[in-house]
């Protein structure tokens, strides 16, 4: 005679763990939905910040397309050790990024920064805001060279999304609206 395995809880347990794969579906979607408003709200709400990049090439074996980014931040003054730091960028009146610290003085030149939450680049003294890859779709490489600036969404606390990348006129590059593969690009056939 085989014999059943009870539960301490008795039944009560044994529906909550057959519940158990449902519960963590369903948590994970409110918190994945919580990710995507706060990425929206910055987006929305977020303050354009323009930082100038430095030429890069855009094609990697692994990954397709896509272009390595590298930042001008013209940071002065002591640098942190973090791999995370806060720092204030000083914008020029295009709001690109003309000067970035990691401490601001006093209270009434705090008014002219911008808070920015930068990483630090492994084995480097470089730093950047969010990420240092951009991809994009194949074929695009020609129209993303052209790339100037970075345009980054920034809220009061720091936190940046990278937007777009830009010409040097500031305006989007528009590259997935030149060529398309479902619009019969010959270059993808």
């Amino acid at each position: 005679m085989a014999e059943e395995i009870k539960f301490a809880g008795g039944e009560g347990m044994q529906k909550l763990v057959k519940r158990m794969p449902v519960l963590l579906v369903i948590l994970s979607i409110g918190l994945f939905n919580l990710l995507i408003l706060s990425n929206e709200n910055t987006l929305q709400r977020g303050q354009s910040v323009f930082v100038s990049l430095q030429p890069v090439d855009p094609r990697s074996l692994l990954q397709g397309d896509y272009m390595a980014l590298r930042y001008e931040m013209h940071i002065r003054g002591p640098i942190p050790d973090a791999k995370r730091s806060k720092a204030y960028v000083k914008l020029n009146e295009l709001n690109i990024v003309s000067e970035t610290r990691f401490h601001v003085a006093d209270r009434a030149d705090a008014k002219e920064w911008v808070p920015i939450l930068l990483k630090h680049l492994p084995h480097s003294s470089s730093f950047y805001p969010v990420t240092t890859s951009y991809l994009f779709a194949e074929g695009l490489a020609d129209c993303y060279s052209h790339a100037k600036f970075a345009e980054f969404k920034v809220i009061d606390t720091g936190q940046a999304i990278l937007y777009r990348l830009t010409d040097t006129q500031l305006k989007s590059l528009n590259c997935e609206t030149q060529q398309r593969w479902q619009d019969g690009n010959p270059a993808f056939k």
